[in-house]
């Protein structure tokens, strides 16, 4: 029997096996009208829908049949509109002290009730008419979409480089509120004014009644620099704030308690009664810019004053105050202030971990990921590669022609990495060609587009928040030259021994707005006998003591990433490609590059900065070998200025139709993704067409002289078939899906993706049977496509080019009928679709789980003989498949004349 304080923990479902847990999604409305249902049919425990999108909820029977039943009956669209059911997982766990339930904080309706000194609330401020015109007015004005909301700033920009007097208005959706804040201290005056709009909400005031620590942050809102922490002792209190009033916070109320406004749907005020939002609530922010520095009466909550405050729920302890900046760069500086909670979060549980535990941590990580070994031999010789987070620097000497500039956030590790540069007793000439800093991912010292490669290996899992991990990826690829990869890896939700996850401790998404979705703190246990533990211990990280182990006990920041994620966040990057994704032993990789556009995008701000600059020429590249081309078939994009040589800037309209009328920008843009894009054409024409011409010829009698016509339309089809299904099918420079054409979308990934089926082949890792054979279907159909159209203009073609034979040399004589044009295309639709289709997922399969263990060149040996035999063997099936439905028909031979008859007719006696 569970404790009754025990709650569940869902899992949302890794595959389909039957549970007692179910994962409901559907609309708010309709997943609150099943709940009464599923308890009728059994249903021990139902949650409510969460938000911020209230879009799903969870549930739990006595027995997996159970729920199977439910699943069955609420999936009647007629009865419960459009809900879908899986099984999901879920344990039974007791609450941690900091996780225990808490009551609603119940509101009062006016300012006197809340009793806060300097805390006004005037109603009514504005008249309904004024109300509509206001709302009617910010509508008409462009908005600046947040994670969960739509902002306005007048007055100028929010930029927090400088004093301004600024108006905010933030449009707040159903559901959505912000997260708990104080305006900072410097940059504003005592008074600040909040005007609602649109309907009510509750806000809530809380004060610490400790000291605290300084984390300026911008949260969910702007100008706010200060969050409190949830495990120290607070006082809380809520007013309603209702359409149409003024919100007026001065002196203690604005300088000493923080406010937010919960996530949810309903507020809860004093007397029992529930209060439900409105469907918009828009709020009018005033602020006054502070001339001079802040001398409040409250220095510990002030920054002018050096004062500090306590991390959110999320971190749940102290943290040293976020490092001052001396850089001027408004991004920066905004995305400082967006994300000091999660900065806060890493500076404690990942860089200052990693300093204590550097040397230990070094030892454990030794071996070379073949995946990545596999990403360096594939890189140019003579190249400049980043290895960002490089830790112990292993990956410093895969290849002696390379150079590798290694960088990591933790001191501790770049200073083992720098010691391997130099091994004790190693001559000079075999040291590694690497260097090593310290230095933040998210303002690498490299300029733009000068590295050939980056290898990001295990670090943007530590990333604390979204926004965080779009810069820091943008920020990897804009350092590349056009045409240089990426390779980066994360953790993934799908560890292959899941019990070790269920050790870790999660970090769960509160009321308050904190990010927490797979998000874990997970232990390192340092043993005491070891030398480095005494230095450990008095490190700034902080350690707990496993007496059963003997051993300190740090927690590391990890973020699991979900199928697709890590993908999702570079199409967040402007300009960005995904080249391919792959899932290797617990993690999920990417290989991702810059597009033209977002590199000529970068040269043009360089150029811009240098106008005013003498002429000059210092190309590292030309030094490193750069533009030399690849080993077979390179394009050697990253010589020279990198870039002239593929024309035009990306983005030049006056161009495009006569581009895409020759194939040119599409030819160019996968030979930016895959500069061997040309070579294997060139190879799957002269290899692939014929090892299926072979193939279709031994298939037939007499190894098809006598049906040379038919070994003909099957060469021109073939050859149409395979170019396009390597164009087609081939990663672009432009497949990010705000930038991709109507052709890449529909054959790329991105529509498989939105309903949750893996891109790519139907092998991949993490995905349940239903989603791999919608990846089946929907590749068929698209194989199925390609081949009725290249059947209809090869076949076209053969025909054509026959009777065009026929026509200049009388003499010729066509054995057999020509195929029919339209059955002839069928058959080559419904061999693409099927045949095709099951050998393309079979081939991508076995690439998948032997490329990662061969050696390269091996591998290369093994894909060709591999492809080969299958190219032939696709030619026999498809002979075989045409003479089963007639398609091709071949003469029938003439009878052989009778014994004896006219022998001797015409001879002399």
């Amino acid at each position: 029997m569970e404790d009754e304080r025990s709650t569940f923990r869902y899992i949302r479902p890794t595959s389909d096996a039957q549970t007692c847990h179910l994962l409901l999604g559907g609309q708010e409305e309709e997943l609150l009208r099943v709940k009464d249902t599923l308890i009728k049919l059994g249903a021990v425990n139902v949650t409510s829908p969460a938000p911020p999108l209230f879009t799903h909820c969870f549930c739990s029977f006595q027995t997996p049949a159970d729920a199977s039943n439910a699943a069955a009956i609420i999936s009647d669209p007629a009865t419960y509109g459009k809900i879908i059911a899986k099984f999901a997982d879920a344990t039974m766990e007791k609450p941690r002290p900091h996780q225990q339930p808490q009551p609603h904080v119940l509101a009062v309706e006016s300012a006197e009730e809340c009793n806060i000194p300097g805390l006004s609330l005037l109603l009514d401020f504005v008249t309904v008419e004024e109300e509509s015109a206001l709302l009617a007015e910010v509508d008409t004005r462009p908005w600046n979409s947040l994670a969960r909301r739509k902002v306005q700033h007048y007055g100028r920009p929010f930029n927090y480089l400088g004093p301004l007097d600024q108006l905010t208005i933030n449009d707040y959706p159903l559901g959505i509120g912000i997260s708990p804040h104080i305006e900072t201290h410097s940059a504003f005056n005592d008074t600040i004014a909040a005007l609602s709009l649109g309907s009510s909400a509750v806000m809530i005031f809380r004060r610490t009644i400790t000291n605290s620590r300084k984390s300026e942050d911008k949260g969910e809102g702007e100008g706010e620099c200060c969050r409190e922490s949830g495990n120290i002792p607070r006082e809380q209190k809520a007013l309603v704030l209702p359409p149409r009033s003024l919100l007026i916070m001065t002196g203690e109320a604005r300088l000493a308690w923080a406010h937010y406004i919960p996530h949810r749907r309903t507020d809860y005020l004093v007397g029992g009664r529930d209060l439900p939002r409105g469907p918009r609530r828009v709020s009018f922010t005033y602020r006054k810019v502070r001339e001079k520095p802040c001398t409040c009466a409250y220095p510990a909550l002030c920054d002018n004053q050096e004062g500090s405050i306590p991390p959110t729920r999320m971190a749940e302890k102290k943290i040293a105050a976020m490092p001052e900046t001396t850089s001027g760069e408004e991004k920066e500086l905004q995305e400082r202030c967006y994300s000091s909670t999660a900065q806060s979060l890493e500076d404690s549980n990942v860089n200052n971990v990693y300093n204590a535990i550097a040397p230990h941590f070094s030892a454990t990580r030794f071996a070379i990921w073949p995946a990545v070994r596999h990403f360096i031999e594939n890189i140019t010789p003579g190249g400049i590669v980043a290895d960002v987070g490089c830790g112990n620097g292993k990956y410093f000497a895969v290849r002696k022609d390379l150079f590798t500039a290694g960088s990591d956030r933790s001191e501790g590790l770049a200073k083992v990495a720098a010691r391997r540069l130099f091994p004790a007793g190693l001559p000079v000439s075999e040291h590694p060609r690497a260097d090593v800093v310290v230095a933040d991912g998210l303002k690498l010292p490299y300029r733009e587009s000068s590295c050939d490669a980056v290898l990001c290996i295990a670090v943007v899992h530590h990333m604390a928040s979204v926004k965080r991990r779009i810069s820091f990826l943008e920020g990897l690829l804009k350092i590349l030259v056009l045409g240089g990869k990426a390779i980066v890896t994360v953790w993934a939700t799908e560890q292959e021994n899941m019990k070790k996850v269920a050790k870790w401790e999660p970090l769960l998404q509160t009321e308050d707005g904190e990010e927490g979705r797979n998000d874990y703190l997970v232990p390192w246990h340092l043993p005491m006998h070891r030398v480095e533990a005494m230095g450990a211990a008095q490190s700034a990280a902080e350690a707990a003591v496993d007496t059963g182990k003997n051993a300190l006990v740090f927690r590391r920041y990890y973020h699991l990433f979900e199928p697709g994620e890590l993908e999702g966040l570079v199409e967040q990057v402007p300009g960005a490609a995904v080249v391919k994704g792959f899932y290797d032993k617990d993690n999920w990789c990417m290989v991702a590059m810059p597009s033209q556009k977002m590199f000529m995008m970068g040269r043009v701000a360089r150029i811009s900065q240098r106008a005013a600059l003498p002429s000059r020429r210092t190309e590292l590249r030309a030094v490193a070998g750069g533009g030399s081309g690849g080993s077979i078939g390179g394009s050697g994009a990253g010589g020279s200025d990198g870039g002239d040589a593929w024309g035009g800037g990306g983005g030049d309209d006056s161009s495009k139709d006569n581009e895409e009328f020759f194939l040119v920008k599409g030819w160019k843009d996968r030979m930016a993704a895959d500069p061997q894009f040309g070579y294997k054409v060139f190879i799957e024409q002269v290899i692939g067409v014929g090892a299926s011409v072979a193939g279709d010829m031994a298939s037939r009698p007499n190894w098809g002289l006598n049906e040379l016509d038919f070994v003909f339309a099957t060469l021109v089809v073939g050859s149409i078939v395979n170019f396009a299904l390597m164009y087609l099918l081939a990663p672009t420079a432009a497949a990010s899906s705000a930038s991709a054409g109507i052709v890449t979308k529909i054959f790329g990934d991105q529509i498989l993706k939105s309903v949750g089926a893996p891109g790519g082949h139907m092998f991949q890792p993490g995905f349940p049977v239903t989603k791999r054979l919608v990846n089946f279907a929907y590749k068929g159909g698209i194989f199925a496509f390609i081949g009725l159209n290249a059947g209809l203009v090869g076949t076209a073609m053969s025909n054509g080019l026959l009777e065009l034979r026929k026509k200049l040399d009388p003499n010729f004589v066509v054995v057999n009928t020509p195929p029919n044009v339209l059955a002839n295309a069928s058959c080559w639709a419904a061999h693409m679709g099927l045949s095709s289709n099951f050998r393309y997922q079979v081939l991508n399969g076995v690439d998948m789980v032997l490329q990662p263990m061969m050696p390269s060149g091996a591998f290369r040996v093994f894909t060709s003989i591999i492809r080969g035999a299958n190219n032939a063997v696709g030619g026999i099936s498809f002979v075989l498949l045409a003479k089963l439905l007639g398609v091709q028909k071949a003469a029938e031979p003439e009878p052989e004349p009778v014994k004896g008859k006219g022998k001797g007719k015409g001879k002399k006696k």
